[in-house]
Order: C-alpha cells, then sequence, then structure tokens
C-alpha cells in the first residue's frame, strides 16, 4: 500500500508543476486553482506514506525490510519513531515529505506583489518533490517486503539511542528543505524577469529560517558527539559535518548579501550566485550521504541514489547559470560601493572570507572523498589541514565583525572609525597580552580570545550610547529604554546578539583546541589520579544488566585543590546486537572548564583505564550556541511594521 501511495504522490506532483507553470504563463485562474489543489494532494498522500511507514515501526512489523533493519522488538516507541530517519530510505521519505509540505506553504505565504512568482517558484520546489519522489519509486522503494520475514529486527544503532537523534536530523533536514524556497524563488525572478527588490523579503525570511535551522542543528550535532562519542571532540572535519556546515557559512553570506540589495540595490548577482551555491551544497550532501562515497555514523551508504544526485546537482546549477547569464544587464547594481570603509565594504570583504572559508572546506571535502585512503588522510593531513587554513579566517571575520558595527553606511573616515574602535581593539589587545603574560604560552590562540571581545565590546558601546539616547528623548529608565530599542529594530539588533553568540561559540573552540590537557592512567578501586587542578578517586565499578547489553559504571570523586567538589559516573558498555563497546563521558562542566572523564577499558581484576581531559571554556561553545538560536529568532521575529514580509529594520539587517 504504501508503494501505491508515493506512485500517486509521484503522479499529482507531476500534474502541478504542469499546471503551475502554464497558470504563471496563461495566468489563468482556474488552471491555478487546479495546480494548488494538486500540491495539497501530492502533500497529503506523501503524509499518508509516512503516517503508514510510522505505523508499520510502531507496530513491529518486520516483513518490512525497512523496519527489520533499523528496528527491534526491544526498542522503546519514541525511538521507534526515530527510527524513520535512521536509514537511507526512511530519511529520504522524510525529506519528501518536508518538501511538500514546504511546497504548500509557498502557495499559502507568497502573496501581494511578489504573487506573480508563487507559480514558479512553487513549480521548483514541486520539481524537487518529484525527484525525490521518483527515487522512492523507480530506484528504491521504502516499503519493500521480504518473501519469509524475521520474528525480530537488528534493532537501531545503539549511537543514535540519544534524544539529540530525535531532534538533531530532523532540524537539519527541515533546514535543507527550507533551503528549497530561496532558490526557487531565485529561478521564478530570473525566468519572470522581475528583479526588483520585492521578492527579496520573502527571500530573506525562508534564508534566515533555513539559518537558524542549520545552526541549531551544527549546535545539537556537535554536543551529541562531545558527549556521546565519548572522544572530547564536538567536530570531526568528517564530510557529513562539513556538508552541513558549508550551507550555514553561505546562508550567512546570503543574509548578508540580501540586506545590502535591499538597502542599496547592489550585490545583485552575488545573491543570486549565493543562492544557486547554498541549493547545490545541499544536494551534495545528499549525494555524499546517500552514496557508496563514504560511511560514517551519520551517512548512509546502502542506495543506488548516489547517480541521480549527481545528474539533479548538474541541472541545479546549470540552469540558474544559464538564467544568470541571460540576465545579467538586469542584474547590475544600481550603485557602486562608494569606499571601502563603509558598511557595503566591510560586507563585501565579510561575504569574501565567509565564501572563501566555504569553498575551502568543500574543496578539502571533495578532495578526502574522492582519495582511497581517506580515513587515513582524515586523521593525518584533513584535520591539520581545515584547522590551520581555517584558524586565520575566524580570525580576520572576528575583526570584520567588529568594524561592520560601527561603520556607516556609504563611508566613514579612517579618523571616525579609529575613534568607534578605538576602545574595543583596547580591550582586546589587553586581553590577549594578559593571556599570553599569565602562562598560556600560544600566542595565536592569545591573539584570537583577544579578538573574541572587538565584537562584544563594539556591540555593548552602540547599546550603551543608543539606549542613553532614548532614555534622555523618552524619559524611559535605562532597563526599559534598552529593551525597547532591541525590540524596536529586531533584525538589527537580533543580529547583534547572533554575532556576540558567535564569539562566545569561537572563545570555546580557541580554548577547547589550544589549551586542553589530558591524563590516562590504569587504576584499582582506591587509587588516584591528576590533571590540571583536579584529583580523581577511582571508588568502584558498577555493573548494570541490560537487554542485550553489559553496561559498566565507574563511580569517581572529584577534588579541586583538596577539596571535594562532586563526583562524575561514567559509562561503557558492550552492545551483543552491534558487538562493539560504546564509550559515554562523565561531564563535569563550568563556565572556565570541563572535566571530561571516559573509560577507556578494563579487566577482570578491576583494573580501569582512564582518560581524564580538561577543555577550557568547552561550556560557552554551548551556551554560545543557545544564544545564536535565541538571536536568530529575536531577528525573525515578525515585525508589526511590515511591507512584504520584511520588517521596518530588515533593510539594516547585519548578520
Amino acid at each position: 500500500m504504501g508503494y501505491k501511495i508515493l506512485l500517486a504522490a509521484f503522479v499529482f506532483s507531476l500534474v502541478s508543476i504542469a499546471a503551475l507553470i502554464i497558470g504563471g504563463i496563461t495566468k489563468k485562474k482556474p488552471v491555478l486553482v487546479g495546480a494548488r489543489a494538486a500540491v495539497a494532494i501530492s502533500c497529503g498522500l506523501v503524509t499518508a506514506a509516512v503516517g503508514f511507514m510510522i505505523f508499520l515501526l510502531l507496530t513491529h512489523n518486520f516483513s518490512y525490510e525497512y523496519v527489520a533493519m533499523y528496528t527491534s522488538g526491544d526498542l522503546s516507541p519514541v525511538y521507534l519513531v526515530g527510527a524513520l530517519w535512521a536509514g537511507n530510505l526512511g530519511t529520504m521519505l522524510f525529506w519528501a515529505w518536508l518538501i511538500s509540505i514546504v511546497a504548500v506553504l509557498v502557495l499559502i505565504t507568497i502573496r501581494g506583489r511578489s504573487r506573480e512568482l508563487m507559480p514558479f517558484a512553487a513549480a521548483v520546489v514541486m520539481v524537487t518533490e518529484a525527484f525525490l519522489l521518483g527515487l522512492l519509486v523507480f530506484i528504491q522503494n521504502p516499503f519493500g517486503q521480504m518473501a519469509f520475514g524475521p520474528s525480530e529486527g537488528l534493532g537501531l544503532n545503539p549511537l543514535l539511542e540519544n534524544f539529540v537523534m530525535l531532534v538533531h536530523p530532523p532540524v537539519i533536514m527541515t533546514g535543507y528543505a527550507a533551503i528549497t524556497v530561496p532558490f526557487a524563488l531565485a529561478i521564478a525572478a530570473l525566468v519572470t524577469g522581475k528583479l526588483d527588490n520585492d521578492w527579496v523579503a520573502t527571500t530573506r525570511r525562508w534564508t534566515l529560517f533555513a539559518w537558524l535551522l542549520l545552526g541549531a542543528g551544527i549546535i545539537s550535532g556537535g554536543w551529541f558527539s562531545y558527549v556521546r562519542l565519548g572522544e572530547g571532540l564536538f567536530w570531526h572535519w568528517e564530510p557529513v559535518e562539513n556538508v552541513s556546515l558549508v550551507p550555514w557559512l553561505s546562508l550567512t553570506a546570503l543574509l548578508h548579501s540580501l540586506s545590502i540589495q535591499r538597502k542599496r540595490g547592489i550585490f545583485k548577482i552575488w545573491t543570486m550566485l549565493l543562492i544557486t551555491l547554498t541549493f547545490g551544497v545541499i544536494i551534495f550532501a545528499t549525494m555524499v550521504s546517500r552514496s557508496e562515497i563514504i560511511s560514517s555514523i551519520a551517512s548512509f551508504t546502502d542506495s543506488a541514489f548516489g547517480p541521480a544526485f549527481l545528474y539533479f546537482l548538474v541541472a541545479a546549477m546549470g540552469i540558474p547559470a544559464v538564467l544568470i547569464a541571460l540576465r545579467h544587464n538586469r542584474l547590475k547594481s544600481e550603485r557602486q560601493i562608494e569606499h571601502i570603509v563603509s558598511r557595503e565594504g566591510t560586507f563585501l570583504l565579510t561575504n569574501l572570507v565567509l565564501v572563501s572559508t566555504a569553498l575551502v572546506i568543500l574543496l578539502g571535502t571533495v578532495f578526502l572523498l574522492v582519495n582511497t585512503d581517506a580515513r587515513n588522510l582524515q586523521n593525518n593531513l584533513a584535520v591539520p589541514f581545515y584547522t590551520r587554513v581555517c584558524a586565520p579566517l575566524l580570525l580576520f571575520t572576528l575583526l570584520l565583525t567588529g568594524v561592520c558595527t560601527v561603520v556607516g553606511w556609504k563611508h566613514d573616515n579612517l579618523r571616525s572609525l579609529g575613534r568607534d574602535l578605538v576602545l574595543p581593539l583596547t580591550a582586546g589587545a589587553v586581553i590577549a597580552v594578559a593571556v599570553y603574560l599569565f602562562g598560556l604560552k600560544n600566542w595565536y590562540a592569545a591573539i584570537g580570545l583577544g579578538s573574541c571581545l572587538v565584537v562584544p565590546f563594539a556591540v555593548i558601546s552602540e547599546w550603551i550610547r543608543f539606549t542613553r539616547s532614548r532614555h534622555r528623548a523618552r524619559g524611559e529608565n535605562y532597563v526599559r529604554a534598552f529593551f525597547s530599542l532591541i525590540w524596536a529594530d529586531k533584525p538589527r539588533n537580533g543580529g547583534y546578539i547572533v554575532h556576540i553568540a558567535l564569539v562566545m561559540i569561537a572563545a570555546g573552540i580557541i580554548g577547547t583546541n589550544a589549551y586542553s590537557i589530558s591524563a590516562e592512567k590504569r587504576l584499582l578501586p582506591g587509587d588516584s589520579m591528576t590533571v590540571g587542578a583536579y584529583t580523581l578517586t577511582y571508588e568502584r565499578l558498577n555493573y548494570t544488566p541490560a537487554t542485550g547489553r553489559m553496561i559498566f559504571l565507574a563511580d569517581m570523586s572529584v577534588y579541586r585543590s583538596g577539596k571535594l567538589v562532586g563526583t562524575v559516573v561514567p559509562r561503557a558498555y558492550f552492545d551483543r546486537s552491534f558487538n562493539g563497546d560504546i564509550n559515554t563521558a562523565a561531564i563535569r562542566s563550568t563556565l572556565i572548564d570541563d572535566l571530561y572523564v571516559t573509560i577507556n577499558g578494563w579487566d577482570e581484576t578491576g583494573l580501569t583505564e582512564f582518560k581524564a581531559s580538561i577543555y577550557p571554556l568547552a561550556e560557552w561553545i554551548w551556551v554560545g550556541g543557545c544564544l545564536m538560536i535565541l538571536g536568530g529568532l529575536v531577528a525573525f521575529w515578525p515585525d508589526s511594521r511590515k511591507t512584504e514580509g520584511l520588517s521596518a529594520g530588515d533593510e539594516d539587517q547585519d548578520s
């Protein structure tokens, strides 16, 4: 039944594409009404297919191959639902469902002067939907059945039995689906020739929505890696990780470009190229994770989808390139950048750095994928390459972000800019020197930590200045004046919050990479080990039986300067189904550092090997990640003073 539902959804998606294009050209209302109905029916059918798959998972119908491959009888209901995106075919079905919902939202939300773009934009989204459904109908059927169904399934990968993995994949894939809309709107604008700024407002909101989702997905994925994998790493620079970071970087550049295009009428070609690049990376990411190119926890290598995605990628890149070439006269900037020391100039430099970083990561990822000794390169070459190349780009971006905060439109003279930056730069320099002189002998990291202060000092200085001005002009107390200031221009101030959050994340990355220390030791109960200022005493090893697993938990007392400050309980277990050991770290977190403890092994005598590490400022990564999402939500929050979905402050958006 599931296959027949998907086939019907595929047919209706094709009907909707034809009707949308014909209706867009002829502008005949009955045709457009029929097109909308076809889109809605296709969405309803895909929803039914997803519902049927969830029903099969919840009822343990092991006669279906997908259910037998990714679930077992003892799996809890919440993880049975999560198994929908545990495998390749389920993930593809889930993504097709998200795209179908996006298509319906496009029909509902695109109004006003952008209405003429709606049929063509919806048609592009439905082309993507038809492509995904075609893969499931003609290449691999997610509802394939076995002649003799087993009495028990293989079960879910134990690493995925974590609440984060119930959130991380859907969030990332929803972000991928949302990116389809800016791409569709760009194609529609190029096809119709309506290349004024009316479509930019809707594009910006969908871009920000996708940026938020990918950002949340990256942060949650990093936290899962840090806590669950027991290696003390939140980022491995693996291909599947990189192909989520690259579109996030290009989306960040795109938000800047859309802001400048709306405000100054420039960066039009930049905008089109960034939209095309971002959508292309999404298709490339899907091709990477659903082919036999690589194998990792987050990738799926059991399908023949790779070649089909390659053809789709070529079309997705080639068609916009041809349209941009045909419309290049209409994409010329309305004015020129008057001075490099201006908001337009600094935004251009920021975009160049962001795109350069994205391309470096993408090229490194492709090089790793095509090399036969990928894993050896990953450990010995790729990680040092990414670190050395991306670190200076990160520092430059931090400094540019601080400059963007204080520089004005059109141009500022260097004397005025220097006056505004003297306090942030002085504070950063003082911190850098202090960090270096107080024993943290890593000049690169010291400069990085100092640079991290430039942005918050610049932002806070501006907030203080405008809060005082509002207090004097309106008589509001300072607290009310500050929050009224934030709410009066949500896009701009939400962007400032994001800037501060990114600086916190950068500080955490610098601290954990440059100043971490580790110690390994084999202990018997009662023995102790020391790492940094901490002393850990091994109390006992406990065994907890569980279905299909042997779970070991080590009780350890934590002392700092001779004083008991708490306990940690690292755990390790052997999973019989997947025949492997899995470590889960015990983490004691403060804003200063993380104490990170894992079990490396044990024997029958009770001798247990531990690894204890200290990661300075690690907590700042997660606090900064939450603050980044908060800032994005503030910027995304609807404004009562809006035109075409663009709030009054959108054209000053800085993030």
